[in-house]
């Protein structure tokens, strides 16, 4: 049971840093260009 909670735990551990690696990399991704046009 500990073994299976340690589990699920990390798995929402990957999950949110997935989130908030997307939530960083896609403003900045769009964002990228945007800026090279912009003077």
């Amino acid at each position: 049971m500990k073994r299976s909670r340690s589990l699920v735990v990390s798995l929402m551990a990957v999950l949110t840093a997935t989130l908030g690696a997307a939530a960083v990399a896609l403003p900045a991704y769009a964002a990228g260009p945007t800026a090279s046009f912009v003077p």
